[in-house]
């Protein structure tokens, strides 16, 4: 004998108060494009560091190897948690996706931009700035 009840009322949870599924798609996305962008990212940081290294100054070279070092392994660990977080409903996962993203992440991305965005000024007018290794003396 054939049930006579349709199969969504079968297959429908018992309980009307049935938990339901909080992910943000919004933020799934964004973490998914940053996870397919990032190797990219990397690549091109990397390689602009490996250009640009015999033109700094000693201090900025020890200075950005060890930024690169830690932007790479902080975004790693940072996607990481934003996925856990996210798709399980992990609520201390996705609070460590955040701070990671505020208190770390956002200050190096700063450092770096305002580095590029100084050695851009230099390389067009290098008359306007005086590094230590350029000065004469007479």
């Amino acid at each position: 004998m054939a049930d006579p009840k349709p199969a969504e009322e079968r297959t429908a949870p018992k309980n009307p108060k049935a938990r339901e599924c909080m992910t943000s798609l919004p933020l799934q996305m964004s973490l998914h494009y940053n996870a397919l962008l990032a190797p990219f990212l990397f690549i091109v940081g990397i390689s602009s560091f490996i250009y640009k290294y015999p033109y700094l100054s000693p201090i900025y070279q020890v200075i950005l190897i060890a930024v690169h070092i830690l932007h790479v392994s902080i975004e790693t660990v940072r996607l990481v948690l934003g996925f856990v977080g996210n798709l399980g409903e992990k609520v201390p996962a996705l609070s460590g996706f955040w701070i990671t993203s505020l208190l770390l992440q956002l200050p190096i991305s700063i450092f770096l931009a305002a580095l590029a965005e100084e050695e851009e000024r230099e390389a067009v007018d290098p008359a306007a700035t005086v590094s230590p290794k350029t000065e004469k003396t007479e």
